[in-house]
């Protein structure tokens, strides 16, 4: 049955793509140090600030084809009660294989007052994951004239209006641990592991991720004895995250001079017998309540492959009142909204 035959046939390129989707999609959004959430749930209850954003990423992963990621997010935060709600979502979409993936996350932090100005956010999330292929994008056996060299546009294969989905729920926990100069996060997605085959026979589950985060803070020059503008602060991140067989590495460095910033990132990728590895600058600017940032990744090449170019933006908007009157303080890791 040609039916049967071509399903296999898509399901196997899938099993070949998807690991490649982890790699660009999930673990290329590269302002990560600037919205930690992506990696931790606890974020969305950090310093208990309301804030809703959003990403969009474009990855050219051959030269010639895209990745194209779009994330929101939105955290609101409920300090009486110390606690704290985010809710996110990322799509994921590849039109020249037809594929799209979307998740969206509903998560709950709470906060716990160790003292001595040093805070413990614990959290919790569930989510709704969907994946889906176009087979339209395929060609079929009855588009095929071999003698005459010709592949027609159109074909009568049922599987052509046949999309193949999976639709599965998800769950991960989380962790941080701050002051204003330090931060240190460890968080677990897909703890549950859900099935994510298109084909009911085969038993393929979500890779469990674990990812471990730290970040350092200090100011350049605290006694105001250059001519940098007052309050300006080295930014230092990095995560390593696991996925199955997947090891990632990123690391950026950031420097803020008031409602200014400039850094680097670095991003180590790798996937049993091959690695990847980018470098990029990332800028950023503040205007009150809103959060401007870019970043773009450079490919480098490894061996005989070449590491995506990514492109990204982002906005974010943070609902504290007291941002508005341009405080001129821009230090990212604080505790004095608690």
């Amino acid at each position: 049955n040609f039916k049967i035959v071509m399903k296999k046939f898509i399901i196997k390129i899938l099993l070949f793509f998807v690991p490649l989707g982890s790699i660009f999609s999930q673990g290329f959004l590269i302002n990560e140090a600037n919205n930690m959430q992506l990696v931790n749930p606890s974020y969305n209850g950090f310093n208990f600030e309301s804030k809703a954003g959003v990403i969009y990423n474009t990855i050219s992963y051959d030269g010639i084809r895209n990745i194209d990621t779009k994330y929101a997010f939105a955290g609101y935060s409920l300090e009486n009660l110390k606690f704290a709600i985010g809710l996110d979502f990322v799509s994921h979409n590849v039109k020249e294989f037809g594929y799209l993936e979307n998740q969206l996350n509903l998560s709950y932090t709470y906060k716990i007052d160790v003292g001595r100005d040093l805070y413990f956010l614990p959290s919790i999330y569930l989510g709704i994951f969907n994946r889906k292929v176009d087979a339209s994008n395929y060609i079929f056996e009855d588009q095929l004239v071999i003698s005459e060299g010709v592949i027609l546009p159109n074909s009568n294969d049922p599987s052509l209006t046949t999309p193949q989905t999976n639709n599965s729920f998800d769950a991960g926990i989380g962790a941080i641990l701050y002051n204003e100069t330090f931060l240190v996060g460890l968080s677990a997605k897909h703890i549950n592991q859900a099935g994510i085959s298109f084909d009911t026979e085969v038993n393929e589950q979500r890779d469990l991720s674990i990812s471990i985060q730290g970040a350092y803070e200090t100011e350049i020059d605290p006694y105001n004895r250059s001519s940098l503008p007052k309050n300006s602060y080295v930014f230092a991140y990095a995560s390593i995250t696991k996925i199955g067989d997947i090891l990632k590495i990123y690391s950026s460095q950031e420097l803020q001079f008031n409602s200014f910033r400039a850094g680097i990132h670095q991003k180590l990728t790798s996937l049993e017998d091959f690695s990847l590895v980018n470098f990029g600058l990332n800028l950023g600017i503040e205007a009150g309540n809103i959060n401007f940032n870019t970043a773009y990744s450079f490919s480098v090449k490894n061996d005989i492959r070449y590491s995506p170019s990514i492109l990204e933006i982002s906005v974010q908007f943070n609902f504290e009142p007291w941002l508005s009157r341009n405080r001129a303080d821009y230090k990212r890791l604080r505790t004095f909204n608690y």
